[in-house]
């Protein structure tokens, strides 16, 4: 039986796997590989909370079952529960130092918490017992762009696309990294590799966001855009998205979050422990902006966190389909909870001589009244930019997270018309409390843009956020090769480039 559920499971039918496995481990349940897979069918099936007890079942009946570990740490992951993935990773380590997976599954973990050093650390040790595993070396390049090692990073992504071609997403960083000139023989490579019949629509995709960049460096912009669109195209058909859900969560959001329930529902107690929200459309400066801060002394930038969904959505059961009901019948207990929560989780890797936190989710602009309830004395920064340079600056990025709309020019600027209105919302309902920030201000002036944004976040002046570009921390987003320059000013007005290929774009702007 244990054989036909791996057949299932090997065929693509985790559910019918499921069902056996099921079975076996209720009449034994000390049989740890069926309880392991188990939790990888229910992986398969969404169903993040059973996977995580099945593997917990495969531990319980054999602790030293170390692909146990290694798929509850990532499971973990998955569900945002950073700490305890590393701590259960760590754990299957010090059981079995020799097994590869968890050294990937402990990156994925430590990734999100800021710990690039560690995860790379781990990395290289993983490849001290296996020099050839390509994962490995993959996820080391990778790790080392985001820490700003480019030329290490290239070497390893060159090296991986040489000995694996098909590895695509080796193929798209490596672009993000390089400069492109006429007869680079990666460009024939990759535009050879994307004719294969043998790829998948998200390998495909990878391939084409790449080549995109490629003539983009060659100034062949007609030809960049034909691979972008083609790439967008490919990736936006494998997923299910309707803006119509989007524009109702945002009206359920200006619903919830009137001016007199901000009012009524915020906390009295002043935290010592004081958040900087960076927040806006994606693209929009937020990486920069932050860059910026956590030059500062006082200052450690944390990255994007998603605690603010976390703690809404998984921890206290609230939908989005019941948003407005839900919030109304919070108790003021439970939004001290939540603070609470949201504190714990983004302070739990600050240094003691950090006294301020920046999280630059910018996603986090839908949150801002919560933002307001939870923390009345936090700083909130808008980040605004051109939205024609925003729109397309997305439409070229491949993104790693939920950004479901960022695959069609018209959809892109649908949500970027409904991100307006929102944040119209916030200026009508809690206008003191949201700073603006211009990123064309801070390229054209950036003294005195910093100076009045370090004024806001209450922070004194400090020439090391100036030289933004040569602080020493992680960035895990697409900005991470930006931030490690200086400020420049070509990005002004880039979309023009593209002008003739953009209508769709427009119009779902109405701009002319």
């Amino acid at each position: 039986m244990f054989t036909e559920a791996c057949e299932y499971l090997q065929q693509g039918n985790p559910q019918r796997a499921a069902e056996i496995l099921k079975n076996l481990t209720h009449n034994d349940s000390s049989w740890d590989e069926a309880h392991s897979k188990l939790g990888i069918c229910y992986i398969l099936l969404g169903r993040r909370a059973d996977a995580i007890n099945a593997f917990h079942g495969a531990i319980k009946s054999n602790k030293n079952f170390v692909p146990a570990y290694s798929n509850l740490c990532l499971a973990y992951a998955e569900e945002e529960e950073f700490e305890l993935a590393v701590e259960v990773g760590q754990k299957g380590l010090n059981i079995n130092p020799e097994y590869l997976p968890l050294y990937n599954s402990l990156a994925f973990a430590l990734k999100p918490l800021g710990r690039l050093e560690e995860a790379i650390a781990y990395m290289r040790q993983a490849l001290l017992l296996n020099s050839n595993d390509i994962s490995l070396i993959e996820n080391l390049g990778v790790l080392l762009y985001e820490s700003g090692e480019k030329q290490e990073a290239q070497s390893l992504l060159e090296d991986v696309v040489r000995r694996h071609p098909a590895q695509t997403q080796a193929h798209r960083t490596l672009a993000a990294i390089k400069r492109y000139q006429n007869g680079d023989p990666h460009i024939t490579q990759m535009d050879k590799l994307s004719q294969s019949p043998a790829l998948v629509p998200r390998q495909k995709a990878d391939l084409h966001f790449a080549l995109g960049k490629a003539y983009e460096d060659m100034k062949d912009y007609q030809l960049s855009f034909k691979h972008y669109k083609t790439a967008n195209d490919i990736y936006r058909s494998t997923l299910s998205y309707s803006i119509n859900a989007d524009q109702a969560f945002f009206e359920a959001i200006k619903n919830t979050f009137s001016k007199d329930y901000i009012e009524s529902h915020s906390l009295s107690k002043k935290e010592s422990r004081t958040p900087i929200f960076i927040l806006g459309m994606p693209r929009s400066g937020t990486s920069l902006v932050e860059q910026i801060l956590a030059s500062h002394p006082e200052v450690q930038g944390a990255g994007e966190l998603n605690y603010l969904e976390f703690i809404q959505f998984k921890k206290h059961g609230i939908t989005r389909e019941n948003y407005e009901l839900d919030f109304k019948t919070l108790s003021e207990g439970t939004l001290e909870t939540m603070a609470a929560m949201y504190l714990d989780k983004a302070y739990s890797g600050v240094s003691n001589e950090a006294q301020a936190l920046t999280d630059k989710m910018p996603h986090n602009f839908r949150y801002i009244g919560l933002i307001r309830c939870l923390f009345p004395h936090a700083k909130v920064i808008r980040c605004r930019r051109d939205p024609m340079d925003v729109c397309f600056s997305i439409y070229k990025t491949k993104f790693s997270g939920d950004m479901s709309f960022a695959y069609s020019l018209k959809e892109i600027g649908e949500h970027y018309m409904l991100y307006e209105d929102l944040m119209e919302h916030w200026k009508k309902t809690i206008p003191d409390f949201i700073y603006d920030m211009s990123y064309e201000d801070l390229v054209n002036n950036q003294e005195r843009t910093t100076r009045s944004l370090l004024e806001f976040c209450g922070l004194k002046w400090n020439e090391q956020c100036m030289s933004f570009h040569e602080t020493k921390r992680a960035v895990t987003t697409a900005s991470a090769l930006q931030v490690k320059q200086p400020i420049y000013k070509n990005a002004l007005q880039y979309w023009r480039n593209y002008e003739p290929y953009l209508d769709d774009l427009k119009m779902a702007l109405n701009e002319k």
